[in-house]
Parts: structure tokens; C-alpha cells; sequence
């Protein structure tokens, strides 16, 4: 077996500290960056907006409530609107008699968050949608965005 010099051994020793230093940094950087989510409100008003000027449609599939932007800005873009589902019964959603005092964002920004952030938009963002209901009450939906499927269109 070879003996190796001093010097030999020092430098791996070096090269071996500074990988491990190297590690340490961008262990720590994964575990300590990640940002948290923030809580963020929209205000779907669909009742003092004329019907015909709406752009936000809210409806159910079974027990599941929606709430689908007009806007074909999300990929495949030819027939994907940005959508929004509410997993959690309505039962459950929190209703109050008067409008709750969030700080809303508004549709531009919504469309814009959901666009940048797109399939990761819950890693950034707890969305809740804020709606009013016609007997004078408001519910709060926590809501996911949609994820978006690759369709293959057959010519």
C-alpha cells in the first residue's frame, strides 16, 4: 500500500471540507427558503354586475362549487378557462352577514398571480373567494386552482 504525503492528505482534507460546506449551504438553503403561503382574498361579486358584463361563473359539478374566470390565458389555451374548485362541502364554508373585512385582490391580479404561478399556484397562494349570496350574506370559499391537462387534439 502507498503512503501518501502530508501534503496529499491536507489538500483532501480541504477539497473534502469544502464539499461538505458546499453541502451544508444548499441543504439548509431548501430546507430554510421556502417561502411561506400567503393568504390572499377575491371578491367574487356576481350580483350587482350585469349578467351580461360577468366574466366570473360560479356553478357545481355534484358537490363540488367552481368558480371559472373568463379568460382563455392558461395553457391549452384554446379551451381552458381559469378555474378555481372548491374541495370542502358548502356546509362548511364560513358564511357572515356582512362582507368581510379582507384586503381583496383584484381580478387583474388574480389573472396574473394564476398565469405566473400556474399548476404551482398553491404553493404560493391560499386562495379564499369571497361571494356574495342573494338572500344578503356572504360565503367564503378556500379554493385550488384547477390543474391543467395536456389534451391531444386529433385532425
Amino acid at each position: 500500500m502507498l503512503k501518501q504525503s502530508k501534503p496529499q492528505l491536507d489538500m483532501k482534507r480541504k477539497i473534502l471540507c469544502v464539499i461538505a460546506l458546499l453541502f451544508c449551504i444548499i441543504s439548509s438553503d431548501n430546507l430554510f427558503g421556502q417561502s411561506t403561503v400567503k393568504p390572499i382574498y377575491f371578491f367574487a361579486d356576481t350580483i350587482n354586475v350585469d349578467p351580461k358584463l360577468n366574466i366570473i361563473e360560479i356553478g357545481n359539478e355534484g358537490p363540488t362549487y367552481y368558480y371559472a374566470l373568463s379568460c382563455r390565458c392558461m395553457p391549452p389555451y384554446y379551451n381552458s378557462f381559469i378555474t378555481f374548485l372548491c374541495y370542502e362541502p358548502r356546509q362548511k364554508s364560513k358564511v357572515t352577514k356582512k362582507k368581510p373585512a379582507h384586503n381583496y385582490v383584484s381580478l387583474k391580479d388574480l389573472i396574473e398571480m394564476a398565469i405566473t404561478r400556474g399548476d404551482g399556484f398553491e404553493s404560493y397562494y391560499l386562495l379564499t373567494i369571497v361571494e356574495p349570496l342573494p338572500n344578503g350574506t356572504f360565503v367564503e370559499s378556500k379554493v385550488k386552482i384547477k390543474r391543467s391537462r395536456k389534451e391531444l387534439v386529433v385532425e
